[in-house]
């Protein structure tokens, strides 16, 4: 009879199901991206039709998977470099602080410039902002006029490049 936790620790130091679970997250936000005609980079020039409020409506949701999708992604290329994630039937958290892109980046081996940090930074923040109305604290909050979570087209610019240069580097994200 096979350990249950042994194949909890092989399943979760295997990066192959970190990267599957990466792109579905990737195509999921990817959909929420195609249900509206405004372009989350130029989202506050939209107006206020229909269009917008559609926007408005997915722009969380969709960022929110963008930086799931990124921790896996980022979990898979730290396992790929020799580390573990699951140990005795029990998750190993990294040596980071929850949700950390940034710090995933750099425990990853990535050496993202300074831009891709700054926008790593930003999308982190919705993994909670784009399903919860509040953070697990008020320090861990931004200010009222949303500046720490606004989305910009560099935001957008520097996203899609980090995503195509992690696509690029691994056969395992293939688009085909």
């Amino acid at each position: 009879m096979t350990n249950p936790a042994e194949v909890f620790d092989t399943r979760g130091n295997a990066p192959g199901p970190w990267w599957w679970f990466g792109k579905n997250l990737l195509v999921a936000a990817d959909v929420l991206s195609q249900h509206t005609d405004v372009d989350p980079g130029r989202l506050l020039l939209a107006g206020q039709g229909r269009a917008f409020r559609t926007a408005i409506a997915v722009l969380g949701p969709m960022l929110m998977l963008r930086a799931c999708a990124m921790e896996c992604l980022l979990k898979a290329v730290y396992l790929d470099r020799g580390n573990i994630l699951a140990k005795d039937g029990r998750y190993q958290k990294p040596p980071a602080p929850d949700h950390d892109l940034v710090t995933l980046a750099r425990l990853a081996e990535l050496s993202p410039a300074p831009t891709v940090e700054a926008m790593l930074a930003k999308l982190q923040r919705w993994v909670t902002a784009g399903r919860y109305p509040i953070e697990t604290s008020w320090q861990r909050s931004f200010p009222e006029d949303a500046s720490g979570y606004a989305w910009s087209e560099a935001d957008e610019g520097e996203f899609l490049r980090f995503r195509a240069a992690l696509f690029e580097n691994d056969e395992r994200l293939s688009v085909e």
